[in-house]
């Protein structure tokens, strides 16, 4: 399949596809509309349902740019896929990834890749050969264990996991390093505020603490300190080169990668407390009743962070405002007031509350073994840093245009085409609910509208299928794209940026950056400060960089929990609810609501498809549809030739055991262990920079991204 001006190009047959593989850039001729392919039902065509009459098709007539990327995968030694050639054997390379071909490559010494998860690059690809000829360039390890299958995630997904090298780290200040005075006079001293971070159980990465306190004249001041990176991390050093290569943290089920050394990261720069640190502070004077902002001051600060909050106990403060008197939980009490006030306002001019599946891994042992995964839920706590998150970067964007107003670094989200939402309008409508789209406050007030009263679920549902209506939000330079265009739809703002997590992000470091240089007043010696920012050409590359390095986070965080999903069912078979979440033509994908799961089940083989309405016919089941709700069994199951593990799946009738009456899936959460740690796995840092699931991001703790 190709796109082509956003519509997809069937490629039929090898001799169309003509020798190209997946991630290609080709050049493709365009068949006569008789020759396309019409949509009908029972089509089976391994793509979404689509709406349209007919699918064009044609040929791959050139090929523009190559993927030639590293391929991890393992080789083929039976009998019938090898042979010697000269010192070596040819054999056949089976790619994990499904969408690339197997390749013929030679190797040595066969019992060194037995088994093994090796890594090939296609050399090139024979007019007279039925597969790509490449040669291995490295082996990973034995196939299917954690560490392996780890790696193999980062090689596939792009991810530089590869150890800081010594010239960056040549770049990092000594392990003992305490704050210079001379570098303390020189700073707003705000240690004597009553700072206090919040934070996933365990974070060691502490970008952000929030204060607030109240003022004689009936406002509030709020600060937002931040982790001030851009001391350390300096333009045109090796540290900053990989910085701005790395261009964000990954998250995945048992590691994170750093964007920076963890020297920086988990001690000298994150937020600590009880230890003077170095931040980047926006303070605002704000009228709690109006949210008018009479004030705002950005400084150079040294803070000293009077405490850390789990998420979980600063949600008890909230919860019980009487049992929590002291002034931090009376400020966290006070800061939670205001927030739900932020987010009232940001909710009545459209933003959107949003859903994505958030599991939670705990695992045990050496070998890092998934014995539970359950859903994430978000409450008032992570809403009450979200907001203050969200607050601050668009603060601090209309402080950066204002005065760099074709350099500055923005992030926006544009609207969905309402073709987007087609597909689940219908569906919904099908179910009596009304859904619009056609603006960010219509379509919050179908989301708000649409509720089962039987079904808790469905509403949530619907917010995380509308989720996937979305296009994806992006960074830009200022004055490479037209200011009607730079805002963020997901939150309904017209302009935003990334400042509060630059330990994670880099496009937060540049941001900082920039705010540093609005502090000097000098025009010339403002514009010096950030002479090195000042080319549009550059700055849409970096840009460029720093979306594709997001992108591939996402999609290695998905990736591990996959693999930590089929690790965690093993050989166990399980009944569980499910929510069919997308109708294919090959079958159906299910969301499981207990673990925030998804997974695909195929229904080729006993299914009847209708294309017409986007629905399977499935005997002794009946009728699937979107919102189906359906019990489905789950076991993991091995493919010898590729030494995969699959999850399998079945749909199964109403009367199919549940649960809690098969015994294989009590074992999944009453395992006990002297070694047991729980990882939060959503999606990535986000707007907040918080492992929370805010709108905007997706690079580890967002909805929106």
């Amino acid at each position: 399949m190709c796109r082509r001006e956003g519509r997809n190009i069937c490629i039929q047959g090898k001799k169309n596809i003509n020798r190209v593989v997946s991630g290609d850039l080709v050049a493709v001729k365009v068949f006569p509309e008789s020759q396309w392919i019409k949509i009908k039902s029972g089509h089976k065509h391994k793509r979404a349902h689509n709406t349209s009459d007919t699918l064009p098709t044609g040929k791959v007539v050139g090929i523009v740019r190559q993927n030639r990327r590293p391929v991890v995968g393992t080789v083929d030694l039976s009998p019938s896929s090898t042979f010697r050639m000269g010192r070596s054997n040819s054999v056949l390379f089976i790619p994990v990834d499904r969408k690339m071909p197997v390749i013929r490559v030679l190797a040595r010494n066969l019992d060194r890749v037995r088994g093994q998860r090796s890594v090939a690059v296609i050399d090139g690809w024979p007019r007279n050969s039925k597969y790509p000829q490449g040669h291995l360039t490295q082996t990973i390890g034995q196939a299917n264990e954690v560490d392996t299958e780890t790696t193999t995630v980062m090689i596939e997904h792009k991810v530089r996991y590869q150890p800081f090298s010594a010239n960056v780290l040549r770049d990092c200040p000594a392990e003992d390093w305490t704050i210079p005075e001379e570098e303390i006079s020189v700073r707003k001293d705000l240690r004597h505020l009553e700072i206090a971070s919040i934070d996933p159980p365990g974070c060691t990465d502490i970008d952000d603490a929030l204060h607030l306190r109240e003022l004689s004249n009936g406002h509030v001041e709020i600060g937002v300190h931040i982790a001030d990176v851009t001391y350390f991390l300096k333009p045109g050093t090796a540290m900053d080169d990989e910085a701005c290569q790395r261009s964000t943290a990954v998250y995945l089920v048992n590691k994170r990668i750093d964007m920076i050394p963890r020297v920086l990261s988990t001690d000298i720069c994150s937020l600590h407390p009880n230890r003077d640190k170095l931040a980047f502070s926006g303070i605002w004077e704000i009228d709690p009743t109006t949210l008018q902002v009479f004030k705002a001051e950005y400084y150079k600060s040294v803070i000293h962070t009077k405490r850390a909050f789990a998420y979980e106990e600063a949600q008890a403060r909230i919860e019980e405002p009487g049992k929590f008197t002291d002034s931090l939980s009376v400020s966290i009490q006070k800061m939670h007031e205001l927030a739900q006030k932020f987010r009232k306002r940001r909710l009545e001019k459209g933003a959107l509350v949003l859903a994505a599946p958030q599991p939670k891994f705990t695992l045990e042992g050496d070998d890092e073994m998934p014995v539970d995964v359950v859903a994430k839920s978000s409450k008032a706590a992570n809403q009450l840093v979200e907001e203050f998150m969200l607050f601050a970067n668009i603060q601090v964007a209309e402080r950066i245009t204002d005065c760099f107003p074709d350099f500055a670094i923005l992030r926006r989200h544009p609207q969905p085409p309402l073709e987007n939402f087609r597909e689940l309008a219908v569906a919904l409508k099908s179910l009596g609910h009304d859904y619009d789209g056609s603006t960010g406050k219509s379509l919050s007030e179908s989301l708000d509208m649409i509720q089962d009263p039987n079904d808790d679920q469905f509403n949530v549902l619907c917010r995380m299928l509308t989720t996937r209506c979305m296009l994806p939000a992006e960074y830009f330079c200022a004055g490479t794209i037209p200011s009607d265009q730079f805002g963020h739809f997901g939150i309904a703002a017209n302009i935003y940026t990334h400042f509060t997590s630059p330990i994670r992000r880099y496009p937060d470091v540049l941001v900082h950056r920039l705010l540093a240089a609005t502090l000097i007043d000098d025009l010339e010696e403002r514009a010096a400060a950030v002479g090195h920012m000042m080319d549009k050409v550059k700055q849409k590359a970096i840009c460029d960089n720093m979306n594709a390095r997001h992108r591939y986070a996402q999609h290695a965080g998905r990736s591990s929990i996959d693999l930590f999903t089929r690790r965690l069912f093993g050989q166990k078979t399980a009944v569980y609810k499910a929510y069919v979440t997308r109708i294919m033509e090959n079958g159906v994908i299910v969301l499981l609501p207990d673990f925030g799961v998804e997974t695909v089940v195929d229904l080729t083989k006993i299914g009847t498809y209708n294309g017409t309405n986007g629905s399977w016919t499935v005997p002794d089941i009946g009728k699937v549809r979107l919102f189906s709700k359906v019990k489905a069994r789950v076991r993991s199951q091995e493919e010898q030739r590729g030494l995969r593990i699959n999850l399998k799946v079945e749909i199964l009738p109403e009367d199919a055991m549940d649960v809690s009456e098969s015994t294989s899936s009590t074992s999944l959460s009453n395992s006990t262990s002297s070694r047991k740690r729980s990882m939060d796995t959503s999606p990535q840092p986000s707007a907040t920079g918080k492992r929370s699931g805010s709108i905007d991001d997706g690079n580890k703790k967002r909805r929106v991204s």
